[in-house]
């Protein structure tokens, strides 16, 4: 139609911007998305997708594994999600938590936490990263578990950090644990790092099919 097209100085759409790898503004037809993707010059950071920062794939049993570090976070996202997915242990008891630049002091971290194991249910609050997840939670491999963890404020060293968390599992298909909690640790330094730590003290390592996936969402 005339007075309409791509790339064209007199369409009433405008003239083509060239894209960078953040943003990709005007109109583009299908074969110059293509032309960009394949050139490396199309945006591969969009304000509000979700990107994959690192992965951990638990080893067989008996496991040798009884913290998941992630490292040097980069510091270009506004928050942060890591998903544990089909989690096992090799034995089922003991407290699963979550620690920030691997700071273990239980006074820096605090907790709201509603949840549920067998009958019972129960509303706690504290100052603890080792709180959550508890006994058969993360079962062994008779049974398997689901934790996410959305983490705010992680890059801003003028605030301090918050969570929220949900989790569930269920050990021989009967007895488990379901729980929700927000969670807080109150240093202001920016989370360069994160612990997912099991009691390994009492052999209580992450197994196979557990993974564990850190990533990022958004970009400052």
């Amino acid at each position: 139609m005339t007075g309409i097209s791509a790339g064209k100085t007199w369409s009433r759409i405008g003239a083509e911007v060239a894209p960078t790898d953040s943003a990709a503004s005007g109109v583009w037809q299908m074969q110059e998305v293509a032309e960009n993707v394949g050139a490396g010059t199309w945006p591969t950071h969009i304000k509000g997708t979700m990107e994959l920062i690192g992965e951990f794939t638990a080893s067989s049993y008996p496991g040798t594994s009884g913290e998941i570090s992630f490292t040097s976070i980069p510091q270009t996202y506004r928050s942060l999600r890591v998903v544990m997915s089909n989690g096992k242990r090799a034995s089922s008891s003991g407290g699963t938590g979550l620690t920030f630049n691997a700071d273990s002091t239980t006074s820096n971290y605090s907790y709201s936490e509603f949840y549920n194991t067998g009958s019972n249910s129960t509303f706690e609050t504290g100052s603890s990263y080792q709180m959550y997840m508890p006994a058969n939670s993360v079962p062994t491999s008779a049974g398997s578990s689901f934790w996410m963890a959305d983490i705010m404020n992680y890059s801003d060293a003028s605030v301090g950090t918050s969570a929220q968390i949900q989790y569930g599992g269920a050990q021989d298909n009967s007895s488990g644990a379901t729980g929700i909690i927000s969670f807080g640790y109150n240093q202001t330094s920016a989370v360069t790092s994160l612990q997912l730590k099991s009691d390994a003290g009492g052999g209580y390592y992450f197994i196979a099919p557990t993974v564990v996936a850190l990533f990022g969402i958004g970009i400052v």
